[in-house]
């Protein structure tokens, strides 16, 4: 129960742990079973203060994070999924880092007996309650979801050759309701695939090979902009589109054994993806109408396009124990790579002299990135009681123009990390540890699109409707993009973090802990307007090029009381009580006052003056969280578990019109207009294992899942923006009708069937 090496944050999670909790079939949802690591149920994941795209996922060691905007992730059912290792912080330097948390997911691999599963998952409309729709929701008429798969492993060659394979089609249908339109199908079936071959070369020479992919497609039916979403459609192709994404990973990776004393592991990992987005009537293509007068959409979809993306890694590691040392050291280099073509169009009618606004940005060409990385880490061990952790880390980044050019190089500072861990009283049972560390993120790729020369932006207001007749407009902005010119000096973001706990192993199976955390943001990566260029650039908010704005600041402060038991006497239990503070003038990487994740080129620091007021409490920040989650396995084959949540509402703020529409200013100091209704959810699993009726040696498991209990149906954000204009004489004009109305509210009680047999 007590790790006795090392000063990190997190848990390593296996099937026996999660098998009989009421759980997402995704891994990713798995986060969120640890303290510090929320999804505020539907909204954006949050680990000790951070953002979604803070979070980097790893399959295999392979990064399987969107290079470009850091908020998809390749998708395994859990069922494919043997360990998932979850680090919230105070980890060492032989884990490249970020501003949240990571998670890397290892699959199951063949052995010695061939082993099978087939697995189906079923829920729909009729086993769930009645739901409530927001501001930026849709009306949802009907819905199905499902998911069947199965996977095999076994022996190719004696005891040299394994394999594992595994397939599960995944299918999602909702009847969504258009306005005035009737009732359409958004469906998307998802090709979820694992297959890992393993080979023994010689005694000390292993190899394997795996490849993992969850390429998919999707009939849209949603509107394409959250500022419209309630505006009613003239027509109902302004929100019929068709979707692809996803993509496939391969992973190489081998290990070979030096001596007595050493390790050497290597891996090269290649990740493809592609996500397309077209209109799927011919009308589809037609420009888009924003008549906000009405609050009426009429024309096509908007937008258009494809983006590809790529990644290719490296990797080494080598291990060597020397006495009472064990020394790691090793590198990584990759390169990121995404390529674009599409674009938006639409028109825009509000109140005043000139009611009609033309919006037309097309984008072409891509960016890449290059990132290194070398670590030196050693753990050393004082003793019985003592160990000292200590490393250095250093990573460095090159971002690629549209031309292939190097154009701009971000030198990271050397990172940090030192661990102490002491075990006192009887050897195992106690552990008191502290660690400090400096831990940074490299740019997502939306950001290198600064250094992209192919982009096209231009805002034409008329006094009259432009699709009729396209002249006499006043261009208010017209950008042709050119590559932008390195910023001199820009740094790399970074945060330095502090933890503090202490352990106790109390009886066999139960463990209790204490941890206090402290997260100070030191540097941000954002775009900001600069005067004397007339233009946006890349910079350190409060240095250098962006010294004219504050520095960006985010901090959380936490303190955590935790409980575990393994599944002694059938009983699995992981409880926590999160006492926590994120506050601060910059979200982190995703921006939820607009719901538009920008990372590294958000809305934030574009002008000095939306920083009034923008310190506060942050959206992310929670005081109160609690968490339990349990399972008990009886002696007849019934197994029930439980996900108990119960959280304090988010900060609310006020925003309003603003000199640099169509950004909002906060009118109040962020945060302090009080918060959304606290936030509890209930969820149960009940799994009967009919292994005893049937008189078979493998598990077949019916399971009944029931989420969101007796749910209320909470509001989880609202529209905080009371007036869209600010008048020359700086008075808030246009008065937003939905202020104070509900964008978001908790989902409905919702039951899923499900059904596992093991070969």
């Amino acid at each position: 129960l007590i790790d006795p090496e090392s000063a990190a944050g997190g848990m390593n999670l296996t099937p026996s742990l999660y098998e009989n909790l009421p759980v997402e079939r995704d891994y990713r949802a798995l986060v969120t079973l640890l303290p510090g690591a929320d999804a505020y149920l539907g909204m954006d994941l949050s680990i000790a203060g951070g953002t979604g795209p803070e979070t980097k996922f790893y399959i295999e060691g392979a990064d399987v994070t969107d290079p470009v905007k850091g908020m998809r992730a390749t998708r395994l059912p859990y069922n494919f999924v043997r360990e998932v290792q979850i680090r919230t912080g105070g980890y060492e330097a032989e884990y490249r880092s970020s501003l949240g948390g990571t998670v890397n997911v290892v699959t199951y691999s063949g052995g010695d007996d061939f082993r099978a599963q087939v697995f189906g998952f079923y829920t729909s409309d009729r086993f769930e309650a009645s739901p409530r729709f927001g501001l930026s929701e849709f009306t949802k008429v009907s819905s199905a979801q499902y998911d069947v798969g199965a996977s095999l492993g076994g022996p190719v060659l004696g005891d040299q050759i394994w394999f594992f394979a595994a397939y599960s089609p995944s299918v999602v249908t909702e009847g969504i309701e258009i306005p005035e339109h009737g009732l359409y199908d958004d469906r998307s079936v998802t090709h979820l695939f694992a297959g890992k071959l393993t080979w023994q070369v010689a005694q000390r020479t292993n190899l394997f090979v795996t490849a993992f992919g969850d390429p998919g497609q999707r009939d849209v039916v949603q509107p394409m902009s959250v500022s419209t979403a309630h505006f009613t459609p003239q027509n109902p192709d302004t929100w019929l589109g068709k979707e692809g994404f996803g993509g496939v990973n391969v992973v190489l990776g081998a290990t070979q054994l030096l001596g007595p004393a050493g390790l050497l592991e290597g891996s090269l990992s290649t990740m493809s993806r592609t996500d397309s987005y077209m209109p799927s009537t011919e009308r589809g293509t037609e420009v888009q109408f924003h008549d906000y007068t009405t609050e009426t959409v009429s024309g096509g979809t908007t937008k258009y396009g494809s983006r590809s993306l790529g990644r290719t890694a490296l990797a080494l590691k080598t291990t060597w124990e020397l006495g009472g040392h064990t020394l790691k050291t090793g590198g990584e280099y990759s390169t990121s790579s995404t390529r674009t073509k599409g674009g938006v169009h639409h028109v825009i009618k509000k109140q005043g002299p000139d009611t009609y606004k033309e919006v037309e940005i097309y984008t072409s060409g891509g960016v890449r990135s290059r990132k290194g990385g070398l670590f030196v880490q050693d753990s050393w061990q004082l003793g019985d009681r003592w160990r000292l952790n200590a490393g250095l880390r250093w990573d460095t980044q090159a971002l690629l123009d549209s031309s292939g050019d190097v154009a701009q190089v971000i030198p990271f500072e050397i990172q940090p990390r030192l661990g102490i861990i002491f075990l006192p009283g009887r050897q195992g049972t106690q552990r008191l540890y502290v660690s400090f560390g400096r831990y940074s993120q490299d740019l997502l790729l939306n950001g290198a699109y600064f250094f992209n020369g192919e982009e096209f932006y231009r805002w034409t207001k008329y006094d009259h409707d432009p699709r009729i007749d396209p002249t006499g407009g006043i261009v208010l902005s017209e950008i042709t993009a050119s590559v932008t010119e390195a910023t001199p000096g820009l740094k790399g973001q970074f945060y330095d973090a502090f933890t503090l706990g202490y352990e106790r192993q109390v009886g066999d199976n139960l463990k209790l802990g204490a941890r206090g955390v402290f997260r100070n943001l030191r540097r941000a990566v954002e775009d900001g307007y600069v005067e004397e260029l007339e233009d946006y650039r890349l910079g350190n908010p409060g240095e250098g090029i962006l010294s004219v704005f504050p520095q960006a600041k985010r901090t959380y402060t936490a303190l955590e009381l935790t409980a575990e038991r393994t599944l002694g006497s059938g009983v699995m239990l992981a409880g926590s009580y999160v006492l926590s503070r994120t506050h601060g003038n910059y979200q982190g990487l995703f921006n939820t006052d607009y719901w538009t994740p920008s990372p590294n080129a958000s809305v934030d620091f574009d002008h000095v003056v939306l920083m009034e007021n923008a310190e506060g409490l942050l959206p992310q920040d929670r005081k109160h969280s609690f968490k339990l989650a349990t399972s008990y396995m009886s002696g007849f084959g019934l197994a029930a578990g439980l996900r108990f949540i119960w959280q304090t509402g988010a900060p609310l703020s006020i925003r309003g019109g603003s000199a640099e529409p169509p950004a909002y200013a906060f009118l109040m100091p962020r945060g302090s207009m009080g918060r959304a209704p606290d936030i509890w959810d209930l969820d149960l699993r009940f799994v009967y294992d009919l292994q005893r009726l049937v008189r078979r040696s493998s598990p077949t498991r019916l399971l009944l899942d029931v989420f969101n209990v007796g749910s209320p149906r909470t509001p989880l954000a609202y529209d905080d923006v009371c007036c869209f204009t600010l008048t020359d004489e700086g008075h808030q004009a246009d008065i937003n009708d939905n202020y104070l109305e509900p964008t978001r509210y908790q989902p409905p009680m919702t039951v899923r069937l499900g059904i596992e047999v093991g070969f």
